[in-house]
């Protein structure tokens, strides 16, 4: 199958002439080049959803006219690639047709209008796609700023515990294998946890033309590679461990729905004479966003290697003459390279929907056909994934242009792009923290055994022990593990102490040595707070030259805030959301002062009155990633039911979960392949 076609139109263009006979190549247009110009804002986002109306909507941004445009049914196959890779070539814009079912498949009777997978979608609105921020300025001198209540859209990220795909190159949206970084650590000691039964992480399928780069913090470079020629091989199912296919509510049960690769089993020399279905009508057709734009374009050649994008194209626009082989494109030649812009690309996994992965190769073809730098990113966010960051923060972007309304509002995009051209990743990669790590914590104060497993040892042990734990999940996780620690930085007492207050503060250079050790070694540390009759944000600012580490996020145990008239262990405490929001707010608003990576704010929680008004708990800030973590213990039917509890009362936007194993208050601790089997899977597990 060959689902493609470039297109021209006689008579337009100032009477351009016609094509020569099929599997000849057109000489009338011998030198011809496209007319490019860049976005009018420093910071441009193509809206929509709809393949056809993306795609067209990049053109329009890049590109005033082209003497040639490739036009492609919106399903994955090797004559798209094909098609992708001489657009790039040429110098022509790549468009899609959602309408036209190649020859040798058939619509899925399920396909949703906006997927652009049946023919019975309704027509394209003929509405601009475009949304740009009314900032002229450079993107390079774009600033984060601080956050207090944000509007800002969040970024495009799954549901709790959903995982992120691999990252990937710069240019063609390739996945890329993952390699295992770290070190070999010793072997687990039986104090650690039960012995885990190590289970085959599913890999990614390697394609041709692909780059050998290392994702989330690796120290390769990451290289740019051509367009792929052929689809991805159909995946495994993921084990129950690989979140990947997780819904979107943290209660529902994950979708096992996957749209299977298309099959490539039609060839350029099949019926040129196919016709369009009777849905949508020629009108319909006629104000579709590619017929539009390819009008606007006044492009001279065509090109139809598929019947039915052919067929479509003819009712579209009438009077359009056909070739049907690649080999007759004439030698037109690209137009004066955009360089300086930088286009980003979301990624589409491999198990995606074919439309998806149509939409990022034919964005990425038209993009690089104009000169432009292309990033596919693993989400919609310029912070996501290692390569992404290492490369914005070498040669910082002078304009930025997303693809798709996943991105959100230019501004906000804008904003992200300063935090990833500072250089600073987390542990794992990346200054996006969810998706892409899940982080597997030792929990307690140091040299103090009876708080927990982190001070059951000195340092350097208590290193190599968190090392040992995250080894164990390594085989069961689809992204990167994170060995991490959380320190209780304030400590509930019985006493009231000098300050009154029922809570002990460590000062910022007894923990020094323990979090700097630990970003030393590749791990992230978490500062945790139980603030008695302290004010929480109080509390929190004692940590602020800590906190302005990449590696260092906070946390807030609601067990342990004393409201007025009560007493250390007389109840289980309660803290009200207005108290969390300040310090989240406070926090965002650091991260966003010194323009660092995104922070894990953790809000510890077993019961549902640990969180007084939780439904106004704040969770906009696109600073931070914010995590409920489950903190019940006792047998496995206690603690599934607190879980239970805990998921029914997240508060609108809380995407990510937390889980903690205790060595001697769970009967038994369960193992790392029964903590990864809750649903959603936990991105963050802690060892007590």
């Amino acid at each position: 199958m060959c689902a493609v076609v470039a297109v021209a139109l006689a008579g337009c263009g100032g009477g351009g002439k016609k094509a020569g006979p099929d599997g000849q190549q057109d000489q009338s247009l011998k030198g011809a080049a496209a007319s490019l110009h860049l976005p009018t804002d420093c910071a441009t986002v193509v809206g929509g959803a709809d393949p056809q109306v993306v795609t067209a909507g990049l053109s329009s941004q890049l590109f005033d006219t082209a003497p040639v445009v490739v036009l492609a049914a919106a399903a994955d196959g090797v004559g798209l690639r094909i098609a992708a890779e001489k657009a790039r070539t040429i110098g022509a814009p790549m468009l899609l047709d959602t309408n036209a079912v190649p020859v040798g498949q058939t619509a899925s009777p399920s396909a949703s209008p906006t997927s652009g997978s049946s023919r019975t979608a309704s027509p394209t609105p003929t509405a601009s796609p475009v949304s740009t921020a009314n900032s002229t300025a450079p993107c390079v001198a774009a600033t984060p700023q601080p956050s207090g209540d944000e509007s800002a859209e969040p970024s495009d990220t799954p549901s709790p515990g959903a995982s992120a795909p691999a990252d990937t190159n710069l240019t063609s949206g390739l996945p890329l294998t993952t390699p295992d970084t770290r070190a070999p650590s010793d072997s687990p000691s039986p104090q650690d946890t039960p012995e885990a039964t190590d289970s085959p992480e599913p890999t990614e399928t390697s394609t041709p033309a692909t780059v050998t780069a290392q994702s989330y913090g690796s120290t390769e470079a990451c290289q740019p590679t051509s367009i792929p020629l052929t689809a991805p091989e159909p995946t495994a199912s993921p084990t129950p461990s690989a979140s990947a296919s997780e819904s979107p509510s943290p209660s529902a049960t994950p979708s096992e729905d996957a749209s299977a690769t298309p099959s490539d089993t039609a060839s350029p020399s099949e019926s040129p004479t196919a016709t369009p279905s009777d849905t949508p009508s020629a009108a319909a057709l006629t104000d579709t966003a590619w017929a539009q734009e390819i009008r606007r374009l006044h492009p001279q050649v065509v090109l139809a290697t598929d019947p039915a994008v052919a067929a479509d194209l003819a009712s579209a626009v009438p009077g359009v003459r056909v070739v049907d082989s690649v080999d007759a494109l004439p030698q037109a030649k690209p137009g004066k390279a955009l360089s300086e812009l930088t286009v980003f690309v979301q990624h589409a996994a491999d198990d995606a929907p074919s439309v998806e992965r149509a939409v990022e190769i034919a964005s990425t073809a038209t993009a690089l056909a104009a000169g432009a730098r292309v990033i596919t990113l693993p989400v919609a966010d310029p912070r996501a994934g290692f390569c992404a960051v290492q490369t914005l923060s070498a040669k910082p972007p002078t304009q930025i242009l997303g693809v798709g309304g996943a991105f959100g509002s230019a501004s906000v995009m804008a904003t992200r792009l300063a935090t990833a051209e500072s250089g600073l990743q987390i542990p794992g990669g990346g200054a996006l923290f969810f998706p892409g790590r899940r982080l597997v914590a030792l929990y307690g104060y140091p040299g103090t055994p009876e708080l927990g497993a982190l001070g059951q040892q000195p340092l350097q042990a208590a290193i190599s022990r968190a090392k040992r734990v995250a080894d164990q999940y390594t085989s069961l996780s689809n992204v990167p593990v994170v060995p991490t620690f959380e320190i209780i930085a304030t400590t509930a007492q019985g006493v009231p102490g000098g300050d009154g207050n029922y809570s002990g503060e460590s000062t910022v250079e007894q923990l020094r040595p323990w979090v700097e050790e630990a970003g030393a070694a590749g791990m992230y540390v978490v500062l945790d707070l139980q603030p008695g009759r302290a004010n929480a944000l109080s509390q929190a600012k004692i940590y602020e030259p800590l906190l302005k580490l990449p590696w260092v996020g906070l946390a807030v145990d609601p067990e342990w805030k004393l409201q007025p008239g009560q007493h250390p262990l007389g109840q289980i405490g309660s803290i009200y959301s207005s108290e969390l929001n300040s310090v989240s707010s406070w926090l965002s608003d650091l991260t966003a002062r010194y323009a660092l990576p995104q922070k894990l704010f953790v809000v510890h929680q077993f019961r549902k009155s640990m969180i007084l008004d939780e439904s106004d708990l704040s969770t906009s800030h696109d600073n931070l990633a914010v995590l409920i973590h489950m903190d019940g213990q006792g047998f496995p039917y206690d603690k599934d039911a607190t879980w239970a509890v805990v998921k029914s009362v997240l508060p609108r936007g809380v995407k990510w979960l937390g889980w903690k194993d205790f060595y001697t208050k769970d009967h038994p601790m369960i193992s790392p392949e029964a903590t990864m089997s809750k649903k959603p899977t936990p991105v963050m597990i802690s060892y007590q």
